[in-house]
């Protein structure tokens, strides 16, 4: 779907950001469908030695109740309470702080209100493997020649530091940190975050690595 909408719009030299698990989505794009795709930031994300979904938070939970319709929808009924937005397995351990409660209505409304929305969703998350972020990661390390980006978030409690310090290593990609942030950079830390990716993608091509 990444690939189709970026020649739907005819798009190219495109500079591809993905957080969290969208940059699993993204690390598969990149490497399947390269022709239009420039660069590509990896912004708090799984890696090969993450799991998908994540283990950290219990997040495994997700693909687990995907198994059935009505397991699936229950998960979701808990978050018509806000208190559960600060659960560790719903968002405590994406953002540090809270989310503006009318971004999170939209993040989580689709899935309570809308039955199609809900069947995509379980779908998606039903079929996601580490296998198919590691096969991506090592494409990306062995035949993906263009720029690559590692934006993470200091305290990342899902996607460990570590993991990333080893990735950028085997893909000698530049690591940059951005503070007084969970997972979801852009929303604890918008500012900062667009600044590392804008510093990075404005400098000269030779220079970008």
């Amino acid at each position: 779907m990444i690939a189709q909408f970026l020649e739907a719009l005819a798009l190219t030299d495109v500079t591809l950001i993905g957080n969290d698990s969208g940059s699993a989505y993204s690390q598969i794009a990149a490497t399947t469908y390269p022709d239009r795709i420039a660069r590509l930031v990896l912004n708090s994300c799984e890696t090969p030695e993450c799991s998908w979904p994540p283990g950290p938070g219990g997040f495994g939970l997700l693909k687990a109740t995907a198994a059935h319709p009505a397991t699936y929808r229950a998960l979701y009924q808990a978050l018509r309470i806000r208190r559960t937005w600060r659960w560790r397995n719903t968002y405590g351990w994406l953002a540090k702080y809270p989310i503006d409660a009318r971004a999170m209505e939209s993040f989580i409304g689709p899935e309570l209100t809308d039955p199609a929305i809900r069947h995509d969703g379980r779908k998606a998350i039903g079929s996601v493997s580490a296998r198919y972020t590691r096969e991506a990661a090592a494409r990306l390390t062995e035949r993906f020649a263009k720029p690559i980006l590692l934006a993470w978030a200091a305290e990342d409690r899902v996607f460990p530091l570590a993991h990333a310090r080893r990735f950028a290593e085997l893909r000698d990609a530049p690591l940059k940190t951005i503070p007084d942030s969970y997972a979801y950079t852009a929303e604890d830390q918008p500012a900062k975050t667009a600044a590392v990716i804008i510093e990075w993608a404005r400098q000269p091509p030779w220079e970008i690595g």
